[in-house]
């Protein structure tokens, strides 16, 4: 039986805000108050975080201050609020707040709770300080009006099989110009790794060429459709290659999956 003792963790991505951090930390009754920093932190935000610490010490709330990640960039900011969720203990209370970080955390914040059982919240200050106030280390918002809570919708994640095919391709395709991978290729790959849509299979990697509408139906097509793919017939045959859009999916699978 485990003696370990459940912690209420809160997670905020913090930019140049501290009452909407703190304020909600004490009044939910956090345990750990976990600060997700800029990677390029400025004075404002290096004044605004100590301000946090000093208050939520007062209150005997635990500051961990060590994570960072570009506050603007999604995928950064994806993989590390996950990565904090994951490795806390599953007996945890994980809350995000994501109000306090940049529009990107916030949209990386959701994600992360939809991926994770976490639970994401948005806090309403009292009012928003005017661009020409005068005063040092000025933050954007004061005080706490209200806590939103946030449905967090349960997702699932990216179809694992696809994700795999599409790096595949991206790894076997030429770096430019309009060739790219075979539907034989494809077909060759699913077979050897045995993935779901060639289950009940009873072709060998080498008669791939006989699983061509395997390959277009569960695999081509709703790649194509998310347009993570495009598909050229080109000297006799078809050439697969990833878009912007996959590269940009696979960047962001990597985050979701822990890879």
């Amino acid at each position: 039986m485990s003696d370990y003792i459940p912690r209420r963790v809160h997670i905020a991505p913090q930019g140049f805000e501290d009452e909407r951090i703190s304020i909600p930390a004490i009044e939910r009754d956090a345990d750990i108050l976990i600060l997700v920093g800029h990677d390029e932190p400025d004075e404002t935000a290096v004044q605004c975080r100590q301000r946090i610490i000093d208050e939520l010490d007062e209150h005997g709330i635990e500051v961990q201050e060590d994570a960072t990640c570009d506050l603007f960039d999604l995928n950064d900011s994806l993989e590390t609020l996950l990565t904090l969720i994951r490795d806390r203990n599953p007996d945890d209370t994980v809350r995000v707040n994501i109000s306090a970080g940049s529009k990107i955390t916030a949209i990386a914040g959701m994600l992360a709770c939809m991926f994770t059982g976490a639970d994401p919240y948005y806090v309403v200050p009292k009012g928003y300080h005017d661009n020409e106030d005068e005063g040092e280390y000025q933050t954007v918002s004061h005080g706490m009006e209200d806590i939103k809570p946030l449905p967090a919708y349960p997702v699932t994640e990216p179809d694992l099989q696809l994700i795999q095919v599409l790096a595949f391709i991206e790894e076997e395709q030429p770096d430019d110009g309009p060739y790219g991978v075979l539907l034989k290729d494809i077909g060759r790959y699913l077979l050897e790794q045995d993935l779901p849509a060639v289950h009940g299979s009873d072709k060998s990697p080498d008669e791939a060429e006989d699983i061509y509408p395997t390959v277009n139906e569960k695999i081509v097509n709703p790649l194509r459709q998310r347009r993570l793919i495009t598909k050229t017939r080109l000297d006799g045959g078809t050439q697969i290659r990833t878009t912007q859009e996959g590269e940009e999916m696979l960047a962001l699978a990597a985050s979701l999956t822990g890879e």
